[in-house]
């Protein structure tokens, strides 16, 4: 698949996507994704996604992600993300996020959460 069919691809056809197909997604790839593309991912599709996918996306992408398909993103992916990914989540996405997520980012990453994210935060995640 190249980035110019990712672009042409239905919400139907993106959801359809086997886990296979979703790992051999390039950076590219992913930066080519629409806003309702994002959104037609399944839970187990984000899943699959690596930290370099995941540092693919646009902010308004990521952003753009459901929170359950934030929360099944794997600890290893999300030390992918930029401080810029970071900072554009939505205290709704960091309130999803696992406190085994929340441990795995990094002091840099964690210094990307305004005020309003960090009084997001559960007494589970903050532990």
């Amino acid at each position: 698949m190249t980035t110019s069919n990712i672009t042409t691809l239905t919400t139907a056809q993106i959801a359809s996507l086997s886990i296979s197909a979703i790992a051999s997604l390039t950076t590219d790839d992913m930066a080519a994704f629409s806003t309702a593309q994002i959104v037609a991912l399944t839970t187990a599709q984000a899943a699959a996604l690596t930290s370099t996918q995941i540092a693919g996306l646009s902010t308004t992408n990521l952003t753009a992600m459901e929170t359950a398909d934030l929360a099944s993103i794997s600890v290893a992916a999300l030390k992918g993300l930029t401080t810029d990914q970071v900072g554009a989540l939505g205290t709704d996405d960091i309130a999803a996020l696992k406190a085994t997520q929340i441990a795995a980012l990094s002091t840099t990453q964690l210094g990307a959460f305004g005020t309003d994210d960090i009084a997001a935060l559960t007494s589970t995640q903050a532990a």
